[in-house]
């Protein structure tokens, strides 16, 4: 995301919000910074990207979308966000870590969304998906993902983390303790190894 001056980050990252959600932005953009800080301790290995296909469609749990938005950060990756008021703020903290994104969901301009994704695979960009998101249940694979196999190359993105805390939220969103180990294997995903390729919740 290119940006020039001051006024074009306020634009692309707070432009349009109301007080509470610009409070709450506010909120999330400190946590962000936290996370940079904890995510410089992590011991990260990844297996499989330099083998994968381009473009390339990554699927994986919700639960991991926190300690994967750190890793894959300023990539390009384009990132499908629900169209809720807190896919606002998702949008604008991942504009912030320079991914792309669109905007859909499985309940609101979910078929709008997985076509705008296919227009950046037909570009060469990478897409980011989470087949159980936005709202769950988590773990169940929704079929939106398996649409965009015929335009990019499907993986599923297969994290362990040896040392982590659970959130008590719908996913169960995890957050890896400081110095922990994370291992992601990058595995060709198909209707019938959905477990293998994406690993636990």
């Amino acid at each position: 995301m290119e940006t020039s001056g001051k006024n074009s980050v306020k634009k692309g990252c707070t432009g349009g919000l109301p007080l509470k959600s610009l409070i709450e932005f506010s909120l999330y953009l400190a946590f962000y910074f936290i996370i940079l800080l904890l995510g410089s301790t992590w011991r990260v290995r990844v297996y499989g990207w330099k083998e994968r296909g381009r473009p390339s469609v990554f699927a994986f749990w919700h639960s991991k979308i926190l300690l994967l938005y750190f890793i894959f950060q300023h990539r390009g990756i384009c990132i499908l966000v629900s169209k809720s008021r807190d896919g606002d703020i998702a949008h604008r903290l991942l504009r912030l870590a320079g991914f792309r994104t669109v905007r859909g969901s499985s309940s609101k301009g979910g078929t709008a969304g997985i076509l705008l994704l296919k227009r950046h695979l037909n570009m060469g960009i990478d897409v980011g998906i989470t087949p159980d998101g936005p709202k769950g249940p988590p773990g169940v694979t929704k079929d939106g993902v398996f649409f965009l196999d015929r335009f990019g190359k499907l993986y599923g993105l297969n994290v362990h983390v040896d040392k982590f805390w659970r959130l008590p939220t719908w996913d169960g969103m995890i957050i890896p303790k400081p110095f922990a180990s994370i291992e992601i294997h990058v595995i060709p995903l198909s209707r019938e190894n959905i477990p293998e390729a994406l690993g636990k919740v």
